[in-house]
Order: structure tokens, then C-alpha cells, then sequence
């Protein structure tokens, strides 16, 4: 049976007693029937076609970004994340062969537009202010930017603050700070080691 509605056209096809297929198309526009092997000319495209979506899901299994998720909209996301890999890494292969250029595979290059992906992101978290210590320095080396200020040449702050190792009723006040983890420090708890020991 087929049903018209302006461009889209719908087939319904019985191949078996048990088993009913359903195809809409915009492509074609007639109640085709091939005469050889009895089916719509509607199934007959499908079934010369889709051995690419085949193709595509394969690649997708394969590789995939996707993770166990009871969200539709980010299981959504995780396909289309899936499919755009795949389509550049399409491009990028037909782009390579056209420059007569021996393309990367296809893990190497989409963990490569990962990285270029995340850069801009990176080096607009680098120049925050109030970044922790810590994740400053794993952007520098993800980056590979060699900071003058991270190191053991950086000054520490002079002005006065608590200790942070002696009670509160004490409030022992120091101008002395860890060179580490940059905490305040007073005399009783400075501990004294040469330059061969303190390496």
C-alpha cells in the first residue's frame, strides 16, 4: 500500500506472513513496483543504500564517545558527537588522498581534533585569575607554555597572617610561608635542612 502527502511518500510492504515494513520517502513520487522481484522501487533504493548507514553504525560501535545514560537528550548528543567524527574524518580523509597526502586513522585523528577543540577553551581557563594552582600547571603542559611565575624563583607574599599549624587562641602572627603549598609558617614549625637535603 502507498499513501501520498505532497512530497513525502509512504509504503507499507509485507515481505512475510509475520513481517511488516514501513518507508517514508521524499525522493520518489510513484507506486513503482519492480516487476523482476515484486518489491516497491522505494525498498529496492533502501536496500541498495544501506550498506553505507550500516557502514556508519559499524564505525560508531567501534569508536564511540557515548556512555551509560538514562537522559535521551544526552544519549542524543553522544550520537551526534559519534556522527560528526565520522563525517570530518570523512572529509579529511577525501581531503588528504585529493593533496596526495597519506591521511592519519581514524583514532589518532579525532583524539588530534580533540585537543584542537579543547585549546581555545584551555587558554581562556589559563588567563583566569582565580584558577587553582594545580590545574594552572596541567593546562601550562597540556598547552606546553612555560610560565616564569611557576617555579621555585616565585616570590612568596610578605605580608602577616596566622600561622596555620599553631592553635587560634595563640594567633601567632608570621611573615614566613611555605614555599609548597604557600601556608603561613611560624619559627616553631620552619624546618631547617641544607640545599643537598632539601632536594
Amino acid at each position: 500500500m502507498f499513501g501520498f502527502d505532497k512530497e513525502i511518500t509512504l509504503v507499507s510492504y509485507k515481505p512475510k506472513s509475520n513481517k511488516l515494513v514501513y518507508l517514508i520517502s521524499t525522493i520518489h513520487d510513484q507506486p513503482a513496483i519492480n516487476i523482476d522481484s515484486k518489491k516497491p522501487e522505494i525498498i529496492e533504493f533502501y536496500n541498495s543504500t544501506k550498506g553505507a548507514v550500516d557502514t556508519v553504525d559499524q564505525m560508531c560501535s567501534i569508536m564511540s564517545t557515548s556512555r551509560k545514560t538514562n537522559r535521551w537528550p544526552l544519549c542524543l548528543f553522544y550520537d551526534i558527537l559519534n556522527l560528526s567524527i565520522v563525517n570530518a574524518y570523512v572529509i579529511y580523509v577525501s581531503n588528504a588522498i585529493r593533496n596526495g597526502k597519506k591521511p592519519l586513522k581514524r583514532r589518532p585523528f579525532a583524539l588530534e581534533m580533540a585537543d584542537e577543540l579543547m585549546k581555545p577553551w584551555l587558554q581562556e581557563r589559563y588567563q583566569t585569575v582565580s584558577l587553582q594552582r594545580n590545574l594552572k600547571h596541567i593546562i601550562a603542559e597540556i598547552l606546553k607554555i612555560h610560565d616564569p611565575q611557576e617555579g621555585p624563583s616565585q616570590e612568596v607574599p610578605r605580608t602577616r597572617k596566622t600561622c596555620s599549624y599553631c592553635p587560634a587562641k595563640k594567633r601567632r602572627m608570621t611573615t614566613n610561608f611555605c614555599k609548597g603549598c604557600k601556608k603561613a609558617i611560624c619559627r616553631e614549625h620552619i624546618v631547617s635542612m641544607c640545599n643537598h637535603c632539601s632536594v
